[in-house]
């Protein structure tokens, strides 16, 4: 064997021998951070006032303090808030209550035309009369309670009734009238033979 034969064959640095692509190792994905179940995002807790007196509705020309002072809106400010109403909510409800008064208010104007402040005045001096506050018009007893102060008062106006009244007065007021007299009306027959049965037992 020559001596050129002997020699190491030089190895190509700059042209690597290729490498099996399968043997290729392929870097790991970085896994992800596991999330610590401690750590949970803040909840956002709802606009609920601590009490139903802390209820604070802003609405063009609706006077809300005047609203929560009347006793009848206590209730049903409280029911609100033990229902979970959030001031939002709230003010969204107080907003429909306040058109459908204006809405009520407009149909009186169109009904008193001209004389709708002058009937306002009446009404103010009605409720004042009853013992009753403009602030009680919106309870459900009120209508009842003004009825019952002008019923009183209208029953103790009115002349006692002779509710014994004689046989016999009655007896004439159905002779003078014109179902007895007038033997074309359609009560005649009726009123005569009642007339008769009078008489019939008077002398029986």
């Amino acid at each position: 064997m020559s001596d050129l034969e002997n020699q190491e064959q030089p190895v190509d640095e700059g042209n690597p021998t290729p490498t099996d692509p399968t043997n290729i190792e392929t870097p790991a994905e970085p896994s992800e951070p596991e999330k610590d179940p401690s750590a949970q995002e803040p909840e956002t807790k709802p606009d609920i006032p601590e009490t139903a007196d802390e209820y604070k509705v802003e609405l063009d020309g609706f006077d809300f303090d005047a609203f929560k002072a009347d006793e009848s809106n206590k209730a049903f400010l409280d029911n609100a808030h033990q229902a979970g109403l959030t001031n939002e909510q709230l003010s969204v409800v107080m907003q429909a209550f306040d058109q459908h008064t204006a809405v009520q208010v407009e149909a009186l104007q169109d009904d008193w035309g001209g004389e709708y402040e002058a009937n306002l005045r009446f009404a103010n001096q009605a409720i004042q009369a009853a013992g009753l506050q403009t602030s009680d018009v919106d309870s459900p007893t009120f209508g009842i309670r003004l009825a019952a102060y002008f019923g009183k008062a209208l029953q103790e106006d009115m002349p006692p009734q002779n509710t014994q009244q004689s046989a016999s007065e009655a007896i004439s007021e159905l002779i003078a009238s014109e179902a007895y007299m007038n033997e074309s009306h359609p009560d005649h027959k009726r009123v005569y033979a009642q007339v008769q049965s009078h008489y019939s037992k008077l002398n029986g």
